[in-house]
C-alpha cells in the first residue's frame, strides 16, 4: 500500500510538473501574440494615418484571471480628429471657432498637428502664417483678422457688445 502511494504521489508530481512547463510556454506564446497585436496595430494607425483615416486605440488589457473582462470592453475606441481632410485654410477657420480665442501662428499650426491636419511641410509654421495672410485678404471679405501677434476670426469684432461689459481684446469673443 505504500508503494501504490508513493507511485500516485510521484505519478501526480510529474503531471504538476508537465503542467507548469506547459504553463510557462503559453506564458511565453502569450505575450508574444501580444507583442506582434501591438506591432500591426501601429502598422494600421501609420497606413490609417497616411490615408487620412481615423486613428484606432489599443485596446485595454484585460486581467490575467479574468479573461471574461476582455469581452466586455469595447474592441477598439475611436480618436476624434477634427481637422482630418481639410485644405489648410479651413482647417485654421474650424481651429478657431474651435478654440473661440486668439492664437499665435505656432499654437493654431500645433493645434492642427494634434487634430490630425496631415502635411509633409518641413515648415509648417510658414504654410500656416502665409495662409492666415490670405485669409485675411480673401476676395469674399477677411476671414480672419490680426491683433499683437494674435490671430482670430473676424466675426468675433463684427459682433455687438453689452456697454457694461469691459472692452476685451480686438479679436476676442
Amino acid at each position: 500500500m505504500e508503494k501504490a502511494k508513493a507511485s500516485r504521489f510521484r505519478a501526480e508530481k510529474n503531471l504538476l510538473g508537465q503542467y507548469e512547463a506547459e504553463y510557462k510556454v503559453l506564458e511565453i506564446r502569450l505575450s508574444t501574440l501580444q507583442k506582434d497585436h501591438q506591432n500591426l496595430l501601429a502598422l494600421i494607425n501609420a497606413l490609417r494615418a497616411r490615408m487620412g483615416l481615423e486613428l484606432l486605440s489599443p485596446p485595454r488589457e484585460a486581467s490575467r484571471f479574468d479573461p471574461k473582462s476582455a469581452l466586455s470592453q469595447p474592441e477598439m475606441a475611436v480618436k476624434k480628429f477634427p481637422y482630418r481632410g481639410l485644405n489648410l485654410l479651413e482647417a485654421i477657420e474650424r481651429c478657431l471657432k474651435n478654440e473661440q480665442r486668439p492664437m499665435f501662428p505656432r499654437e493654431i499650426a500645433d493645434s492642427l498637428r494634434d487634430g490630425n491636419f496631415y502635411t509633409k511641410s518641413k515648415n509648417f509654421l510658414s504654410m500656416v502664417n502665409t495662409a492666415l495672410q490670405r485669409l485675411k485678404k480673401k476676395e469674399q471679405g477677411a476671414k480672419v483678422e490680426n491683433h499683437d501677434r494674435k490671430w482670430g476670426l473676424a466675426e468675433w469684432k463684427k459682433r455687438k457688445r453689452n456697454p457694461e461689459e469691459p472692452e476685451n481684446i480686438e479679436g476676442q469673443p
